[in-house]
């Protein structure tokens, strides 16, 4: 899996959100290290209810095959678009089922780390959101995973890509993002205050509790 995101978060995919969402290089850096890390943190939470776990598991194998992998940047186009209905590029709508209804109050409390407006970390994490449930889909249809396998994929990714949070630990999606444009992980991760530091499972942990 982590193979995986390393091949789709190549130079082409940033050059295409930066065109897309108007974000410097490091900005956007930093708040992929913040957003995706939250997401798959959603996602897991959701899974811990056998009735999520099915959902989840449904939506991947009926809408979410990894196909949308192949043209990230038409997906980044429509993500956030409220008339883009598709099930597999509704950005909007797989965000709002991720956090249950709580995305404007998740994006408020990103804004304040990320030091953008709301609506910018909303339409980030919309324009996302395909992406993240097409390297879920196509993982679990790749390594024909069950659901409790899903479910194990959601916890390893949370554990591995938050320790980018860790000031001490380094390692996690900031470090690999940092490896990917060329700016060095290390001095993001290195930060005294670090987003996910500040964001991580205590905010997700109060808002679904």
């Amino acid at each position: 899996m982590i193979e995986l995101v390393q091949k789709v978060m190549n130079p082409d995919t940033f050059n295409s959100l930066e065109e897309k969402t108007g974000l410097d290089k490091s900005k956007l850096q930093e708040a992929l290290g913040t957003l995706l890390p939250t997401m798959i943190e959603a996602l897991g939470n959701n899974a811990q209810s056998e009735e999520g776990a099915a959902a989840l598991a449904n939506a991947l194998d009926r809408d979410h095959d990894g196909s949308i992998l192949e043209n990230l940047s038409e997906a980044f186009e429509f993500g956030d678009k409220a008339e883009d209905t598709g099930k597999a590029t509704d950005g909007l709508g797989i965000v709002y089922h991720m956090f249950g209804g709580q995305q404007e109050h998740v994006a408020n409390q990103l804004s304040q780390s990320l030091g953008l407006n709301s609506a910018t970390v909303m339409s980030l994490m919309a324009k996302l959101a395909p992406m993240v449930m097409g390297l879920l889909g196509k993982a679990k249809k790749d390594g024909g995973m069950d659901i409790g396998q899903l479910v194990g994929l959601l916890s390893m990714l949370s554990g591995v890509l938050g320790k980018g949070g860790s000031a001490q630990g380094g390692g996690g999606l900031m470090d690999m993002l940092g490896g990917l444009l060329g700016g060095g992980g290390n001095q993001a991760s290195a930060q005294p205050e670090s987003p996910l530091k500040t964001i991580g499972a205590s905010i997700l942990k109060n808002i679904f509790k």
